[in-house]
């Protein structure tokens, strides 16, 4: 799924409370991605995510930091802006029914998906307890008005399949008949463990990419744990912290939780960012979670020694071709 990225200011960083569901908002307007963004940086308020009218989704708030989206406070462990991840519908009329188009409801449709599977939700249910609901649940408000609160069982039974095409597994395989049993080998010397790292794997995203290497427990909590042995501080489950650990996992270093890395024992380093590539800089340090304003890629630069740096032509093409080979150095 393209997600555009349209950095709205209004939110509170990290996750102390975690991420327990989603919220589904409406615009009550008509507004491409860009204009969404800023009427909400305008009004001191905001969103994850917001689907314009354009057919653009676009990430205001990094999933990883609270956005200011339900009216329900900051910091008190509020199920709206603390524990959820706020999503804002661009209409396709107006009142009384405040209708949604067809293709952003399917975005809406593709977008709860990835957001379930990056959080490793098997299922998504609505209700008090669910981890699906309207911004009216947590506010006296209309929000998200008639057309979309009429379609939320819909939008969750169409999430809840692509989930479980998912999570499928595959259909068991017959066993070949065996040979006929030879005389037993010496027992060789058993092989050096490495059962403190998870074995290579990959995926979508680092929830998958766990799955893949054969680990239960996904949850934020746990890969907070995974975070801490492997010395990425502060764990809140940003792109960047999840794309780290995703390349580590990549490599076969990544450190299961109850094998931290010491002194004597020490992680992987993480000066580099991973390889990437792109048409340009920005577009291969957006493709692993990188902050590509023009600010961050200043530092970047010149924690590369890239002296000066306006921009240009020559020393992006410097920073990219750093990137593809896995020797951008991180700021």
């Amino acid at each position: 799924m393209n997600i555009t990225r349209i950095p709205v200011t209004n939110m509170r960083a990290g996750r102390p409370f975690g991420i327990t569901g989603i919220c589904i908002h409406h615009n009550a307007g008509q507004l491409t991605a860009r204009r969404m963004a800023e009427v909400v940086q305008s009004r001191g308020v905001s969103y994850n995510y917001g689907i314009g009218s354009d057919g653009v989704v676009a990430e205001l708030v990094a999933p990883g930091n609270r956005a200011f989206h339900a009216g329900d406070g900051v910091g008190v462990n509020s199920r709206g802006n603390d524990r959820s991840i706020g999503i804002g519908v661009s209409n396709s009329g107006g009142a009384p029914n405040w209708p949604v188009s067809p293709a952003n409801f399917e975005h809406l449709v593709e977008l709860c998906t990835v957001i379930a599977r990056q959080q490793g939700w098997r299922q998504l249910t609505l209700g008090a307890n669910g981890n699906l609901f309207m911004h009216r649940d947590v506010r006296a408000t209309a929000c998200p008005g008639p057309f979309l609160q009429g379609r939320m069982t819909e939008l969750r039974d169409r999430v809840n399949r692509n989930l479980a095409a998912t999570n499928t597994p595959a259909p068991p395989v017959t066993p070949p008949t065996p040979p006929a049993p030879r005389p037993p080998a010496p027992t060789p010397a058993p092989p050096a463990t490495t059962s403190g790292f998870f074995p290579r794997a990959t995926g979508a995203g680092i929830v998958a990419a766990l799955a893949r290497a054969g680990e239960r427990d996904t949850s934020f909590a746990h890969r907070a744990r995974i975070a801490a042995a492997n010395n990425i501080r502060n764990y809140t489950g940003t792109a960047a912290q999840n794309t780290t650990m995703l390349g580590l996992l990549q490599r076969g270093q990544l450190r299961r939780a109850n094998n931290p890395a010491s002194p004597a024992n020490p992680a992987p380093s993480n000066r580099y960012f991973p390889r990437a590539s792109g048409s340009g800089i920005v577009a291969a340090l957006n493709s692993i979670g990188i902050n590509s304003s023009f600010d961050n890629r200043a530092r970047i630069a010149r924690a590369n020694n890239i002296a000066n740096y306006r921009g240009t032509a020559a020393q992006n093409i410097n920073m990219l071709n750093r990137l593809k080979a896995g020797r951008l150095i991180r700021p």
